[in-house]
């Protein structure tokens, strides 16, 4: 080209001009090649800083067009710096410049074919995130705008996390807890902002794109991350508030099995006792001939058996002794020699639950005994059977006069993280059927 041979400028500048002087032409062309040298090492420095700057995810895509332009920039750099020396030391057509020539070409070509690439991927990313906003709903249901995104980035591995508003922690798209792996090696952070706050926090752990949030389609995106903000939130909410009533479950587990051990061991004991002394006292008086003492000591033995009875049935009714020393079926078959009407039991023997779901579980037949007693029903049967992680009761309450009030065995069975639920389809018998966790 003539900017980079004075001989050559100097011919073409017919019109009389600076460049007809063959010393200004030099100069000129000298410049030139000093200027292309600098911006082609600047464009090689520039990219080699880019590349070793970003995280080791980001080189992937990088890769593409950074290394051609440090390829071109040397290139050119190269090429520009060999002009300088006079054609008597490196000819025009000798190897040193064909050679820069040939890698100008290379580099040249590669940088074209990486910045082609670089522009149809963003415009597939970009196509299938205005697919997304399309079928995204005003109230996205949890989890939608991340399959929707790591299906369109192609990164099945994308994380979306959610701060709590009005506090601190990160939340999934369930509500659940999650660490915050900022300086987890390997991802790349996309912050979500609407309206001036941080909504959600997109975390890529593949080579897939940021996720498009400056632009038309971003808005959709960060309407679509906020409303699943507010639903994660509203989900976390009701994990604590369950973690909460299960916590007041266990806690009242415990204090109902320390005041049946206090009655048992306390307050029982010490009426054996005076029992006891009431038995000497009435045999002594009967001895000494005192019928009338001995008399009333006798009423006095019936009231105080009848009492430690009384203390008895209470002490089981707070908590049964037998579902902590044997459990469930034991303590459900204990339950039948003394209930009010019969109750029959089908469970498995010899195996053991988490004790608080064996207090709920003993709890609800309890009741379920109880309010049927009430009701004048026949009877009850239970069946008690492990599917799964999940405990399942199986009641049936025979010839009731009404329905039991269920909204209390709900309560309880909701606070263990079960469900409740009953049949009404058979004329005389009412089914009720309870999950509970039990692992």
């Amino acid at each position: 080209m003539p900017w980079n041979d004075p001989d050559c400028l100097a011919l073409c500048d017919t019109s009389g001009g600076p460049f007809g002087d063959r010393s200004v032409a030099r100069v000129f062309a000298a410049t030139w090649q000093i200027l292309t040298a600098v911006a082609g090492t600047g464009l090689a420095v520039w990219a080699t800083v880019h590349y070793t700057r970003s995280s080791r995810i980001a080189r992937r895509g990088a890769l593409r067009t950074l290394l051609p332009a440090v390829i071109a920039g040397l290139a050119w750099a190269y090429w520009a710096i060999a002009l300088l020396f006079p054609s008597s030391a490196v000819p025009p057509t000798g190897e040193i410049l064909v050679t820069a020539f040939a890698w100008r070409a290379i580099a040249a070509t590669l940088l074209a074919i990486g910045l082609t690439w670089l522009l149809l991927d963003e415009r597939r990313t970009l196509s299938a995130v205005q697919r997304i906003t399309e079928q995204l709903s005003p109230l996205p249901g949890g989890g939608s705008l991340r399959t929707a995104l790591a299906g369109a980035l192609g990164d099945p591995n994308l994380q979306l996390v959610f701060p709590l508003p009005g506090q601190g922690g990160l939340v999934d798209a369930a509500g659940v807890a999650v660490a915050d792996d900022a300086a987890r090696v390997g991802t790349r952070r996309t912050t979500i902002e609407y309206r001036g706050e941080t909504v959600a926090v997109a975390i890529a752990v593949g080579s897939a794109p940021d996720v498009p949030v400056a632009d038309d389609v971003g808005e959709a995106v960060r309407l679509a991350a906020a409303n699943e903000r507010l639903l994660a939130a509203v989900r976390h909410e009701v994990l604590e508030l369950r973690a909460s009533r299960r916590r007041i479950v266990e806690t009242g587990n415990a204090a109902r099995h320390a005041i049946e051990r206090d009655l048992h061991d306390g307050a029982q004991h010490r009426m054996l006792g005076v029992l006891h002394e009431l038995s000497l006292a009435q045999v002594a008086a009967a001895t000494a001939g005192d019928t009338v003492v001995a008399n009333r000591l006798a009423q006095a033995i019936d009231e105080a058996d009848a009492a430690i009875e009384s203390l008895r049935r209470l002490a089981r009714g707070i908590h049964h002794a037998t579902l902590t020393e044997a459990g469930l079926l034991a303590a459900l078959e204990a339950l039948a020699d003394e209930a009010p009407i019969p109750l029959e039991v089908e469970a498995p023997a010899d195996v053991r639950y988490p004790p608080e779901i064996e207090a709920t579980a003993w709890r609800v037949v309890a009741d379920t005994v109880a309010a049927a007693d009430r009701l004048d029903a026949d009877g009850v049967d239970v069946r008690v059977r492990q599917v799964g992680d999940r405990l399942h009761l199986d009641l049936g309450i025979d010839g009731a006069s009404g329905v039991p009030d269920t909204i209390g065995l709900a309560d309880r069975v909701g606070a263990a993280g079960g469900t409740l639920t009953f049949d009404l389809t058979e004329s005389e018998t009412l089914r009720l059927h309870v999950e509970l966790p039990c692992v």
